[in-house]
């Protein structure tokens, strides 16, 4: 359990990374969110170190966060992390807020999004409409440590690969769910990279082919779902996009016999 003191560092550590994303953002402005600290205990069952939680009934935004998330000791970098949250929190305020159905389809846009802000922290923008421009084998560092951007990516692909591989992965909603939200974020991270990778073309093909989202959704389905979600997607793109990514995932949970 935190101490007081460790509450408060952790309350203004995340303080000061909303600034930073409010400024990353070009002066945006965050909705209210409470603060709930993760243990160790707690991030072993779900290891994810910072999650939005969102209630559509109640418009309750509530950051989920490891506890020593601001440890530099544990976490090396972290602030793409929280940037991607921030993001979702951002998206739904603007586009989903107190509207279940529009927020259940927005699903899709968050994590393309949040996805594509995440990145442009990871590579070193300064703001996310900077233009930037980096290899594919540039180092950047997450919370593990250094890697390349290819390897970032790659990294992206292998989570929905291994999930899917798993026995019983077909009946499972909350994997398949999670399944189907990666690949969203790796559609997001592959847009950054494709506008501003000098030498994305060398990779394309095989970031292509090791990406299982045909296999998942069908190639038919996927191919207009990667035509949609792709390059920095205007306003009026988002709701389209949402009654896309709601028809998927209801033919995905029906041909795998998943009642949601």
């Amino acid at each position: 359990m935190l101490s007081t003191v460790e509450k408060m560092l952790l309350q203004k550590h995340v303080t000061a990374k909303k600034r930073e994303y409010a400024a990353f953002m070009g002066g945006a402005v965050l909705p209210q969110m409470g603060l709930t600290p993760l243990s160790v205990e707690e991030l072993l069952r779900n290891p994810a170190w910072a999650t939005v939680m969102y209630d559509p009934r109640t418009d309750r935004y509530e950051l989920q966060v490891f506890d020593h998330i601001h440890d530099p000791s544990v976490a090396i970098s972290s602030d793409y992390l929280l940037f991607h949250e921030f993001t979702h929190a951002l998206d739904i305020s603007l586009y989903g807020a107190r509207d279940v159905n529009k927020y259940n389809a927005l699903r899709g846009y968050l994590e393309y999004h949040a996805a594509q802000v995440e990145m442009m922290s990871l590579v070193g923008a300064s703001k996310v409409t900077d233009p930037v421009e980096f290899s594919m084998l540039d180092t950047i560092t997450d919370i593990e440590g250094a890697k390349s951007v290819l390897e970032y990516v790659e990294h992206g692909i292998a989570v929905v690969t291994t999930a899917m591989a798993k026995p019983g992965f077909k009946s499972d909603i909350a994997r398949v769910f999670h399944a189907v939200g990666a690949l969203y974020n790796h559609l997001g991270r592959l847009s950054i990279c494709q506008m501003a990778a000098t030498d994305f073309d060398q990779y394309v093909t095989d970031l292509t082919a090791a990406c299982p989202g045909a296999e998942l959704f069908g190639p038919a389905t996927w191919h207009l779902i990667v035509n949609v979600f792709s390059g920095i997607m205007a306003e009026s793109a988002i709701q389209p996009s949402g009654q896309l990514y709601f028809g998927a995932l209801v033919q995905l949970f029906e041909r795998y016999g998943i009642q949601p």
